[in-house]
């Protein structure tokens, strides 16, 4: 059955998915103290902690509040999606994932929140990553050093919304393809590391009577 499809103000969309702003379809998020909150240790996020390649976090420091960073403000949970605010264009944003739940992240990020009602983790996950949404958000920079934007710009621009079943589809096919793709990069990677060794072997003792 072919879909019907009608233009808004993102673009051309099938007809029965709506278009709404981010803070329509997430949950309030909070910023604490992690030294009035007597929290301890903790694990903390900041920029440095993105792999904006892969679109994940790679590391994360685990800190002290007496001695936290007067950046480490916002409390994260599992299925949240930070994108960073300071040079947006940069796509520093990934999702927490369960061992970072009810952690701290930088102020440096706006922390998406989906409701869950009527929206999930990975359809916001991968149209905050589009190249239209990023655009829109990064047209709001303002400073010139450190050209940022504010939570209320992230979450004031639109996305489209299909229905809840759809959503979790397409996000489960992206997810998938996401996973063919890292395996084929981690495959190079380890030819990569074979073809080096072969080559310091070849290169600097020859053929010699090995066989290859």
């Amino acid at each position: 059955m072919n879909k019907e499809f009608k233009q808004t103000e993102i673009g051309r969309i099938p007809k029965e998915w709506d278009v709404v702003k981010l803070r329509e379809i997430t949950l309030p998020t909070r910023s604490i103290d992690p030294k009035r909150a007597h929290l301890g240790k903790f694990k903390y996020v900041d920029i440095s902690s993105i792999d904006n390649t892969l679109a994940k976090i790679a590391n994360w420091t685990i800190v002290g509040s007496d001695n936290a960073p007067s950046r480490a403000r916002k409390e994260i949970k599992e299925g949240d999606i930070i994108f960073a605010t300071t040079r947006p264009y940069l796509k520093n944003i990934a999702v927490i994932p369960h061992e970072l739940d009810d952690q701290i992240c930088s102020t440096g990020f706006s922390v998406i929140r989906p409701n869950g009602v009527y929206t999930v983790t990975g359809w916001l996950f991968y149209n905050v990553l589009m190249d239209r949404f990023v655009s829109k958000v990064s047209a709001k920079m303002k400073g010139a050093t450190y050209p940022a934007v504010t939570d209320g710009d992230v979450l004031s621009e639109k996305i489209p919304l299909p229905p809840l079943p759809e959503q979790k589809k397409i996000a489960e096919i992206l997810s998938t393809v996401d996973e063919g793709i890292m395996k084929v990069d981690q495959a190079i990677e380890k030819a990569e590391v074979v073809k080096k060794g072969l080559m310091q072997e070849l290169l600097t003792r020859g053929i010699g009577h090995q066989e290859f």
